[in-house]
């Protein structure tokens, strides 16, 4: 059994021990929520809108259709191509000339060497199935064209398509059906999943927030935290006037249920 004065000293130790082994509370500072991109749409070439599928405040997924412009021409330039690209009529026609231009120079060969024709003639009939063999290839050259401006028509047409290079939420919207387009804007989307925590940190922290760390944060009502979000970029260059420098988190907002502009804190475990 420790005797008293043992005792005494062991309870000295732990109290002066205890503070410093204590973990630190969680730093805590104001941040925004903000849309992880904004992309505003507009098309590749002019034309008039035909069909536009959004409005604003719809959630559209990535590589949704949403405006189209009129393309009859295109379509039709589309459908030419492809009709020529997929005929191999001329082909088959070369192909069978070349082949009777070969049985007939096999056979006027051996009358060659049988002395019942000229070199003459055999040559003429040589140099007819000469001209076959590359008119054949000039036929399958044009059809490799043909396939190529299958494809350039098609990319055409393609461009009349808007498509979303992002899912997120229409959040305006510039023009309407039949509206000429040429440098216009059609629509804003912003990319709601995930969002961007802005967080705003004092210089002396510098250095003790890295990308990868995580942080609670806590937004505003009507939405219930904590969520975990994960440091992405660090800035490297401190503000001069608020001793401050940036921090940016990625925060999962699976199906868009968290609305950008919510103010909320954000807790970091820092040492």
């Amino acid at each position: 059994m420790p005797n008293v004065k043992t005792s005494l000293i062991l309870a000295l130790a732990v109290a002066i021990v205890a503070p410093s082994a204590r973990a630190a509370p969680p730093a805590e500072f104001d941040c925004l929520l903000v849309p992880h991109d904004e992309i505003t749409l507009g098309s590749p070439v002019p034309g008039v809108v035909e069909m536009l599928k959004v409005r604003e405040g719809d959630f559209v997924k990535k590589g949704a259709v949403i405006a189209r412009l009129e393309s009859s021409v295109q379509k039709a330039d589309l459908e030419l191509a492809r009709a020529r690209a997929e005929s191999d009529v001329e082909i088959r026609l070369k192909t069978a000339r070349l082949d009777y231009e070969t049985r007939r120079g096999e056979r006027n060969r051996r009358l060659f060497e049988k002395n019942l024709l000229s070199a003459q003639e055999l040559d003429d009939i040589d140099a007819d199935r000469t001209t076959a063999e590359l008119e054949l290839e000039q036929a399958r050259e044009r059809q490799a064209i043909a396939r190529l401006e299958l494809r350039r028509a098609a990319a055409i047409y393609a461009q009349r398509s808007i498509k979303s290079p992002v899912s997120g939420v229409v959040v305006e919207r510039f023009l309407s059906p039949g509206e000429f387009i040429e440098q216009n804007r059609i629509v804003k989307i912003s990319q709601l999943d995930p969002l961007d925590v802005e967080v705003f940190l004092p210089a002396p922290l510098f250095g003790a927030v890295a990308p990868g760390m995580t942080a609670e944060v806590w937004p505003d009502e009507p939405v219930d935290g904590p969520i975990i979000a994960t440091v992405k970029r660090v800035d490297r260059v401190i503000d001069a006037a608020s001793a401050r420098f940036g921090v940016r988190l990625e925060l999962p907002n699976r199906n868009s249920r968290i609305p950008a502009g919510l103010r909320c804190r954000a807790r970091f475990e820092i040492e």
